[in-house]
């Protein structure tokens, strides 16, 4: 059953979008001070009881925060993935025969090496003739091959 309220004050109030402050629901034009979505009371006239602004959903504060870090670890993850497809496309021409190794040498400490166990290959360098940068800089274009 709804109220009319014949409160000068709390049409005065109408005029202006207030929000209940337990649910955010806009509560300007109401027959009664009360919120039909979550049932609070509030006075129109205190605008201690109403917000000026609506709440911001949960699930806006989380796609805010999701998206940022996505962001985040979209950086590091596209960095880390350019040097390990430089890497996978060299194993692809190293391992097809064309290049011949002259040997490889350790760029790191021992003891990271030994740390990395199989993964070792990491701080390898590997040396290779003169036919071998040919065959990588045909296989690779845009390499850039130290001498």
């Amino acid at each position: 059953m709804a109220v009319q309220v014949e409160n000068a004050e709390y049409k005065a109030g109408l005029n202006a979008d207030r929000y209940c402050r337990g649910c955010g629901y806009n509560v300007r034009q109401l027959p009664e001070p009360r919120c039909p979505e979550c049932g609070r009371a509030f006075d129109p006239a205190d605008p201690r009881t109403t917000l000026a602004k609506p709440k911001l959903a949960t699930w806006w504060r989380v796609r805010q925060i999701g998206l940022a870090l996505f962001i985040l670890l979209l950086i590091p993850t596209v960095y880390i993935g350019q040097y390990w497809w430089g890497w996978h496309v060299e194993q692809g021409v190293f391992s097809s025969g064309e290049i011949t190794r002259n040997g490889r040498e350790l760029i790191g400490p021992k003891w990271l090496a030994n740390l990395l166990g199989q993964r070792q290959y990491l701080l390898w360098r590997t040396q290779v003739t003169d036919a071998g940068v040919a065959a990588l800089e045909k296989a690779i274009p845009g390499i850039k091959i130290v001498r």
